[in-house]
């Protein structure tokens, strides 16, 4: 029997998705989670997993050493000899290791991966380091067009790369929201505008409040909702109260999947205006919705998802003046923001999990 292993630092409703997709997949395999520890440091997402596949919680009592979960996640994957094994946080030590000691013993290792050269400055010798901790992998998931080039890069073997790695599950988004992806659903006039991010700073809210001024100042009148929380929350409703944004600007604060979708379904687009972003994982689940969106040059899912005029708008991070036009563009032109809209919902399949299954499939098949 083949047997597909996934190490994740936290099984959230996203990873949860993928294992489950694999797992219908690939019905004659066992498809096997590991989860790192069983809290996210980064995201307060209640854990999950599925009947279809097995998790595994390596630190689920106390905060363990390193060196203890090094030990633990080489023998839980040495009980399953032959196993493909895809790997994230490529950085830690004891991944590299236990990668490292894999490959020594002929099993199949692959690296799961978001980053693009141009996320930031890039430092030579910081690259030279990195190109070694790839070192012990066969293949690798890359999320989309510059993800895939970075770790070609990086020296993975172009034709053992494979696309799509954030992905979710579409049907799933669907259900959680109670409701029908736009343009169907909540009316028109009824919808506003929302952000859905960790409120740090390289989400570059600060120019979308700009942005979002910019939008009333031309006579808008649609709210603004921002999900998510962060250690800018202060700064943020500060500078709301500087523009005097007050009655038009509601901070929603940490919210789990389950609600994010619920807002999606009364959502007329999503802003995601980052000076820094590996993908836009929230971009998937405003397209799951069918909602239009505006984002960043940064946001590696514009590569493959978004399409300027068709099902979104692709803009310069500190452009707010181009932000607040195509906002004023979207609120008040109901026949472009429902066109836009039927485009998202023919194009949204990219971004569905079956395509994470895909990739997973073509790489364990090799």
């Amino acid at each position: 029997m083949k047997k597909i292993i996934f190490v994740w630092d936290n099984f959230g409703p996203i990873h949860n998705d993928r294992a489950s997709a694999v797992a219908e997949r690939y019905p004659e395999a066992e498809i096997i989670g590991l989860e790192l520890y069983s809290r996210s440091e980064t995201y307060d997402w209640i854990p999950e997993m599925s009947e279809s596949y097995k998790k595994i919680t390596i630190n689920s009592v106390k905060k363990e050493s390193e060196l203890s979960i090094f030990f633990k996640l080489v023998s839980l994957c040495l009980k399953n000899k032959g196993a493909h094994v895809f790997f994230c946080h490529y950085e830690r030590w004891y991944i590299f290791a236990t990668a490292l000691i894999l490959r020594g013993l002929n099993f199949h290792v692959y690296v799961m991966n978001d980053s693009k050269f141009d996320d930031y400055e890039r430092n030579i010798f910081r690259e030279l380091i990195k190109f070694a901790f790839y070192t012990p992998y066969n293949g690798g998931l890359a999320s989309g067009v510059r993800a895939k080039d970075y770790l070609r890069f990086l020296g993975v073997p172009k034709d053992k790369i494979k696309t799509n790695y954030n992905s979710l599950s579409l049907s799933r988004v669907r259900r959680d929201s109670s409701s029908v992806p736009a343009p169907n659903g909540t009316k028109f006039q009824d919808r506003y505008f929302l952000i859905i991010a960790r409120l740090v700073e390289k989400k570059n809210l600060f120019v979308a409040l700009d942005a979002y001024k910019k939008y009333i100042n031309l006579g808008g009148w649609r709210s603004l909702k921002i999900l998510g929380s962060g250690p800018l929350k202060d700064d943020l409703i500060s500078y709301v109260n500087i523009l005097g944004l007050n009655d038009n600007v509601i901070f929603c604060g940490f919210v789990q999947t389950e609600s994010v979708a619920k807002e999606l379904g009364n959502g007329l687009c999503v802003l995601l205006l980052s000076t820094e972003e590996q993908f836009g994982i929230v971009i998937i689940e405003a397209q799951a919705m069918g909602l239009p969106c505006i984002v960043s040059v940064q946001c590696g899912a514009r590569d493959q998802l978004i399409r300027t005029g068709v099902n979104g708008f692709i803009v310069e991070e500190s452009n707010s003046d181009g932000v607040s036009l195509f906002m004023r563009m979207l609120c008040e032109n109901e026949s472009m923001w429902v066109n836009m809209c039927d485009q998202v919902n023919k194009m949204a399949y990219q971004g569905d999990v079956s395509v994470f299954s895909d990739a997973v499939h073509a790489l364990v098949s090799e």
